[in-house]
């Protein structure tokens, strides 16, 4: 029993240290844009993205990323995403342009939103009862820890290691963390379950993603300088899409059929 309790609490340790990160990723690089665009000689607008195709990433795939994990595994599509994190936050810190640090953080945040999805299931999977309530409350914790510190630590690693290179240690310091990670991940994590019933819904993914394109592009891309009427236009255009995508679930379901989203989300 002592044996069981001490895995479950390593197994929770390694999901965790993933929600950390990747929630610190979505606020550490603030602080550090002024100093990124001097060292790569870019222009403001375009570095802008290094925090918003993060968050267009993370945000675009965490539905699908949900279900990927139902029918290969949670615990696969766990590691897949830590180790694809990794080596994106290492090419982050060695960017030499503004293009590749972009490309970087936008894999980068859809590798975070590959194995965010599946630290819930995972918790639900390892914890009934009253200690599934105090799992919870730990992630909510860590979420809100997370996102906190973020610009704090950033700041602190650029006084650190000066603004020519700081800005590259944002990047590094998750290095660490995500190894530690891979390690107790691999080693305590429950065996993957599969649900082999579950097919791969390509028309719901396709609507999906280009309904929340449409409707998110804008807000961030946008969203702090004020929208323009293509952005506006953007937004309406995701309306018949994502409308589209709600009564093929209907009809799916009607057929005895899993889609991507069920269509009795929207009444509860």
């Amino acid at each position: 029993m002592e044996k069981n309790s001490r895995t479950q609490k390593l197994a929770l340790t390694a999901v965790m240290l993933g929600a950390f990160i990747s929630l610190l990723d979505t606020t550490i690089v603030n602080v550090a844009l002024p100093d990124i665009t001097k060292s790569l000689h870019a222009s403001s607008e375009t570095i802008e993205w290094v925090i918003s195709g993060y968050a267009l990433a993370f945000g675009l795939i965490l539905i699908l990323a949900g279900r990927l994990g139902d029918q290969y595994g949670r615990k696969n599509l766990y590691l897949i995403g830590i180790t694809l994190f990794l080596i994106m936050s290492i090419t982050a810190g060695f960017a030499t342009s503004e293009a590749s640090l972009i490309t970087s953080r936008i894999i980068q945040g859809l590798s975070a939103g590959l194995f965010f999805p599946q630290i819930n299931a995972i918790i639900m999977d390892i914890f009934k009862g009253d200690k599934l309530g105090q799992a919870f409350g730990i992630l909510g914790s860590v979420i809100g820890i997370a996102t906190a510190i973020g610009p704090l630590t950033g700041g602190l690693l650029i006084q650190l290691f000066g603004a020519e290179n700081g800005w590259r240690f944002v990047f590094f310091v998750n290095v660490p963390f995500v190894l530690v990670t891979l390690i107790l991940a691999g080693l305590y994590l429950p065996k993957n379950t599969k649900n082999e019933k579950v097919a791969f819904d390509f028309i719901s993914v396709i609507l999906l993603t280009a309904g929340l394109m449409l409707l998110l592009y804008p807000v961030i891309s946008s969203g702090a300088e004020g929208f323009k009427p293509y952005d506006f236009g953007l937004m309406l255009l995701s309306l018949p899409v994502l409308v589209g995508l709600y009564f093929y679930s209907v009809r799916e379901t009607k057929h005895g059929k899993q889609p991507l989203i069920s269509p009795t989300l929207l009444k509860k």
